[in-house]
């Protein structure tokens, strides 16, 4: 087997293709790993941008409009607060179907209680301080 005579090995990896792109990319500078692996982390953080929208705009309803209202939630999470752990643990829509569930179930004659979002599946991402999600490398 013929090698590129590179450090990385090309002729290991199997396709033609493959190895012309580990060769030509080489390490990114940040973490030593092909670009391949750097294009991915970028399509994850691009595929999260629409949670991430979706968690400004329940912040700032929780900063802004929520204080208005007062403690009127009968539940623990309050609704808002639920409303953004699901959106940051379940994307988008599953985390807005979750959150339309919920609201049909307050209301005022409602017992209330402790209803948590339910167990999330595990993710390659993580939450910043903000409340923000971002995709692990």
């Amino acid at each position: 087997m013929r090698t590129c005579g590179c450090r990385w090995r090309c002729a290991q990896v199997g396709a033609q293709a493959l190895r012309r792109a580990v060769h030509f990319a080489g390490p990114t500078l940040v973490t030593g790993r092909p670009r391949v692996d750097a294009v991915g982390y970028a399509g994850r953080t691009l595929l999260l941008m629409p949670r991430n929208v979706g968690i400004a705009l329940l912040v700032v309803y929780r900063a802004i409009i929520s204080p208005l209202y007062g403690d009127v939630c009968r539940y623990h999470p309050t609704c808002s607060a639920y409303s953004l752990r699901a959106v940051q643990d379940f994307g988008l829509l599953h985390g807005c179907w979750l959150t339309a569930k919920r609201l049909v179930r307050c209301v005022p004659w409602a017992r209330g209680g402790i209803d948590d979002v339910p167990e999330a599946p595990p993710s390659r991402t993580r939450r910043t301080r903000l409340g923000f999600v971002v995709a692990e490398p």
